[in-house]
């Protein structure tokens, strides 16, 4: 009683263990198959498929394991498992059929190591928002409204993420042509930082409700220092659409372009200084944590 002689040689033999293939057999006999599916570091399973006595009219047992991919995920990818074996293969041998299918779902699926962070992305959507997935291509379109104003953006995740940065796109927006190129400069600047090893947040929708009755917000008042970018901000986009209205000249279109170009240096110098404050503050934080061990 096991699996076949016939179907363990097919297994040996199947595509998904090509020499190139990051994939391994990592122990085969007719009671139980283990198997490691990988197509990068983080999207890698380990498969473990046994006998019972119902094969091949039932599939194998099925146990996955991962460092990596979250239990949510491999739950579903083995009901999926489950289900693809009963409807594709019914009453016939299922074991390479079955990890070949799970190959295709590790392989195919670009945010299959996001879901947590799509989680999360998800949380802070309100109902008028919209966000749609296409995982082989990795990409998440989302659509955004807020009182007169709206946002349509894509994030496009690539295939060696989170080793390689995703990539940000404005795709329409009703913001003010220069508006959306000081977001998205923001938005790159963001990028790089985290490429390099800076710890982002996404803030919580779901904050614990009090049971006191919530107090009135305090009217915001901006600090000297806002208020003086926001002043700059309103000079840079007054410049801007008065070289607009001149944009049938050469010379006002070059002096537009320099002065679209002059903002977006300085914002990457305004976010430089603050990443140089930051780093300060961390490093301040370590010296008194260091001093208060040494006393304790």
């Amino acid at each position: 009683e096991g699996f076949a002689e016939e179907e363990l040689a097919a297994l040996r033999h199947s595509h998904v263990f090509a020499d190139t293939s990051p994939c391994e057999v990592l122990f085969c006999s007719s009671e139980y198959v283990q198997v490691r599916i990988q197509r990068t570091p983080v999207r890698k399973i380990v498969l473990r498929l046994q006998w019972k006595p119902e094969y091949p009219q039932k599939p194998p047992l099925m146990e996955l394991r991962s460092s990596t991919i979250s239990e949510q995920v491999l739950g579903k990818l083995e009901s999926a498992a489950n289900k693809f074996a009963t409807e594709k293969c019914p009453n016939t041998p299922s074991l390479v059929p079955i990890i070949e299918f799970f190959y295709q779902a590790i392989d195919a699926n670009k945010l299959l190591f996001a879901k947590a962070e799509l989680d999360q992305i998800n949380e802070l959507l309100k109902e008028s928002d919209e966000m749609k997935l296409n995982y082989k291509r990795g990409t998440v379109l989302i659509s955004q409204k807020v009182r007169n104003y709206y946002a349509k953006f894509r994030v496009t995740v690539p295939d060696e993420y989170p080793v390689e940065p995703v990539s940000f796109k404005f795709l329409s927006s009703n913001f003010h042509p220069h508006l959306t190129i000081i977001f998205a400069t923001r938005v790159q600047f963001l990028i790089g930082r985290i490429l390099k090893g800076y710890r982002y947040a996404l803030p919580s929708k779901k904050a614990q409700k009090k049971e006191e009755e919530p107090q009135e917000q305090e009217e915001w008042t901006p600090s000297s220092s806002e208020l003086h970018e926001i002043r700059q901000d309103l000079q840079f986009l007054k410049k801007i659409q008065d070289l607009k209205v001149h944009s049938d000249d050469k010379n006002m279109r070059r002096a537009q372009t320099r002065l679209l170009k002059a903002e977006a240096t300085n914002m990457s110098e305004k976010e430089k200084k603050q990443l140089e404050i930051e780093e300060q503050f961390e490093q301040q934080q370590i010296e008194m944590q260091r001093a208060l061990d040494r006393r304790t």
